[in-house]
């Protein structure tokens, strides 16, 4: 166990650092967001677990949650809109005590009855509940972990236009998410999408919110919808469909038999241009998060032509795998649109911090700038007169533990949330004792300039 004093503030949207004492094999790298620690605190290595410890959750949320971006906002009242016209253009009840009882009765075939997914998502009152609720909320997921991607350098080249392959769009949320980010950060300008799915009426109900979107959020948006199952992509041409600048998939692998998912990631690697991008998206399940963490190792040690850009800040075997209770899952950090936030109490969902899984991969290395940091892997965990943390990088799966009396005045690992990227930067000032040196801890905003990060 080496020692690790680290004295930082707790600050959102603004780079900091603080000088700690480290394991030598400490790392470094860029943070995209959030800012970390205070006082002194512990790492030790072993396996990932919750015993004799509770989440802290209240005080990291605080200090991390943020506001919806503006066009988020305004998605989320554009697509609550559109579900109301379905809802009566169909002759159904559009009160919004019909539709949180829908979005319930959703979140529960999604969570707890999964076998009748293909059944009870595809009726008009589901639709309308996925454009209502769903289509925001998951467009946020798109949104942050494009963000993280652009801070750390592995979005696609920039360029005035992006070809985007969504697999499995439904409603349309995660090219939602995509224009989102386009809109934030000012480029691409256009984006030409091609929107494959099985459901027809899910797709029409996206080309509609998509296209009354686009027209709001300034980017350019020429869409094409195929109704397809999305284990018949495959074409007798090896080049069809190919050179997309980014490639999506959310909520798709789980709901697919075993032996038809490692084969689809391949196809869909298969379609990205040089430079591209993959970004799969799944439920923050146990096993459904396991299952894309067991298939990232599979790829990776499969020798395929590709590179793990995130959520791993390093390309060896993932060390949660051979503990079962564990599972790799991130949770949103930005509050739901106030529209959408207003649903869910309505159908007694939770507000903020749904949980996610996710994998990247680039088809060529580039500079991507998570490799070499840490992300924390657990919520803060209070036991008596501690804090602990789990974090992830290059050495493995580590152990923060933080005493009280050593907690600092602005910030410690409890205002850490699941997720985090940090840095431990080693410091030429020496060691302050047996078994450690100096380091650094640094953080930086998703919205610097990655070559800002110092």
């Amino acid at each position: 166990v080496a020692s690790i004093g680290v004295a930082a503030k707790m600050r959102q949207r603004q780079p900091s650092s603080a000088a700690i004492a480290s394991s030598p094999r400490a790392t470094s790298a860029r943070e995209p967001r959030e800012a970390a620690v205070a006082s002194v605190v512990a790492i030790e290595s072993g396996m990932y677990h919750r015993r004799r410890a509770h989440v802290h959750r209240g005080r990291a949320r605080a200090a991390l949650s943020r506001a919806a971006p503006p066009p988020l906002e305004r998605l989320a009242e554009i697509a609550f809109a559109s579900a109301l016209e379905r809802l009566r253009d169909a002759g159904l009840d559009p009160s919004l005590g019909r539709l949180a009882s829908t979005v319930a009765a959703l979140s529960d075939v999604y969570t707890r009855r999964r076998e009748r997914i293909g059944r009870d998502s595809r009726g008009a009152e589901a639709i309308a509940a996925r454009l209502a609720f769903y289509a925001p909320r998951d467009a946020l997921k798109i949104d942050e972990v494009l963000e993280e991607l652009d801070a750390a350098g592995a979005l696609p080249r920039d360029g005035d236009r992006w070809r985007v392959l969504d697999v499995g769009a439904g409603v349309g949320a995660s090219l939602a998410g995509v224009l989102v980010r386009a809109h934030v950060r000012g480029r691409p300008r256009a984006i030409e999408a091609t929107a494959v799915d099985a459901d027809p009426r899910a797709l029409d109900a996206g080309a509609e919110l998509l296209a009354r979107f686009a027209r709001e959020s300034g980017v350019v948006l020429n869409l094409s919808t195929r109704i397809s199952d999305v284990r018949r992509l495959r074409d007798p041409d090896p080049d069809a469909e190919a050179g997309f600048d980014l490639v999506l998939t959310a909520n798709v692998l789980n709901e697919l038999p075993r032996a038809d998912r490692m084969p689809l990631l391949r196809d869909l690697l298969r379609r990205l241009a040089p430079d591209g991008l993959l970004l799969v998206l799944e439920p923050g399940l146990r096993e459904t998060t396991r299952e894309l963490m067991a298939m990232r190792d599979a790829l990776v040690e499969s020798g395929a032509p590709l590179h793990v850009a995130g959520p791993c800040t390093h390309a060896r075997p993932c060390p949660m795998l051979p503990s079962p209770r564990d599972w790799c899952h991130a949770r949103l950090r930005g509050r739901l649109p106030t529209r959408t936030a207003s649903l869910a109490r309505m159908a007694g969902l939770a507000e903020q911090g749904a949980a996610y899984a996710w994998l990247a991969l680039r088809s060529v290395p580039g500079s991507v700038a998570l490799l070499g940091s840490w992300r924390a892997v657990s919520e803060p965990l209070r036991a008596k007169g501690k804090t602990e943390l789990w974090a992830c990088g290059e050495p493995g799966l580590v152990r923060l533990r933080q005493l009280d009396r050593h907690r600092g005045s602005a910030a410690d690992l409890a205002g850490l949330e699941r997720g985090v990227l940090f840095d431990l930067e080693p410091d030429p000032s020496g060691p302050v004792q047996a078994g450690a040196q100096r380091a650094r801890l640094t953080t930086r905003d998703a919205d610097a300039d990655p070559d800002d990060a110092r």
